[in-house]
């Protein structure tokens, strides 16, 4: 599955030290809360990922090279919801450093989460692209195999291989949380180059998208979630 063609801007890392609080010269570590294991109930998957015009997830980025790390900030917002006879078709602005760096559209309806499009240009997965089928049972595998934008941007060919793997605690911006995670392998073709990636997915009930995380040759990309806003 193809986030975006993210361009992570560099920051200083700025490094926060607290204090932890004491009371009659004794520390009292709070107790973890704990975390229930993602589930949804049959018809009601859409809610691994609601989207309202307005919506807006925002995310923490961090990029792995063998140059080093670079961190930054980015902004999934659904700009536009189309119901069809067929689910909800979602039109997604990705937003970096105050700029729409991708666009996206994405179909969720009771067969699965769908990526129809990808890029500025809205070029489209030939044919739909699956990022999660229903029902998400543990253990479920699914593949893809077509045309479309790659991790790289440009057009290729993918044969993407995915498997549920059930829920997954996940530390996010707002807190653990537990989300359903779906495991993917790409192998594929731009021109005479050929390609590999291996990626993971979470989707957490009522929120949505919430860690996404990427190898590919050069390195990592993760997007860990820092705050849901909901319309």
């Amino acid at each position: 599955m193809k986030i975006a063609n993210i361009t992570i801007v560099g920051l200083a890392a700025i490094v926060a030290v607290g204090c932890g609080s004491k009371s009659k010269g004794t520390y009292q570590a709070t107790a973890a809360k704990k975390v229930e294991p993602a589930k949804v109930t049959p018809g009601n998957e859409a809610e691994l990922f609601p989207t309202k015009e307005g919506s807006q997830w925002v995310y923490e980025t961090e990029q792995v090279t063998s140059q080093g790390t670079q961190v930054g900030e980015v902004i999934f917002k659904a700009v536009k919801v189309i119901p069809t006879g067929d689910g909800n078709k979602v039109q997604f602005e990705m937003e970096n450093g105050g700029k729409v760096i991708d666009r996206q559209t994405w179909l969720i309806n009771s067969k699965g989460i769908f990526q129809l499009t990808s890029g500025p240009q809205q070029i489209p997965f030939d044919p739909p692209q699956p990022v999660l089928l229903f029902p998400a049972e543990q253990g479920r595998t699914f593949s893809w195999q077509g045309k479309g934008v790659t991790s790289g941007g440009q057009i290729g060919t993918s044969t993407i291989k995915s498997t549920i793997m059930g829920p997954q605690e996940i530390d996010t911006g707002t807190g653990a949380m537990s989300g359903i995670a779906v495991q993917q392998t790409s192998e594929g073709k731009v021109g005479n180059q050929a390609f590999k990636t291996a990626s993971m997915v979470w989707f957490v009930p009522k929120v949505g998208l919430a860690r996404y995380k990427q190898q590919v040759a050069a390195g990592t990309i993760t997007l860990r979630l820092k705050n849901f806003t909901s319309k």
